[in-house]
């Protein structure tokens, strides 16, 4: 998701799927089919953060790697596993520097390949 924020206010503006880009022809800015225009007004275009719900980045993971990972004995994988399978946690944000280096830690357990920690830190599923 991509947000259109006001540089004046701090509020934002729009939310597209597409990053936001500046449309001279408009003028305004477009994301995909959506235009806004406002030409007393400086917006500024930024991504957000990607999140996914727990269940959501749970089926990022195969079913063995998960299962790998739930049966580590390594103390970082099991701190890991344990924070994302928090009943109080309700989303895992993709670009978490402690997810991050969970899903690395992971993959130098040799629980995951490095094709697979990369996949999963980019929200892409198993194939």
């Amino acid at each position: 998701m991509h947000n259109l924020t006001d540089t004046t206010t701090g509020a934002v503006v729009a939310t597209a799927d597409a990053p936001w880009t500046w449309d001279a022809a408009g003028p305004g800015w477009r994301s995909g089919g959506h235009l806004v225009m406002d030409a007393g007004r400086a917006y500024a275009a930024q991504p957000v953060a990607p999140f996914l719900t727990v269940t959501e980045f749970i089926d990022l993971f195969t079913v063995p790697e998960e299962a790998a990972i739930s049966a580590s004995a390594d103390q970082m994988v099991k701190v890991f596993y344990g924070r994302i399978r928090d009943p109080h946690r309700q989303v895992v944000h993709l670009d978490n520097p402690l997810v991050i280096t969970g899903v690395g830690h992971c993959q130098a357990a040799g629980l995951l390949t490095a094709e697979r920690a990369a996949a999963i830190l980019a929200g892409q599923p198993p194939v």
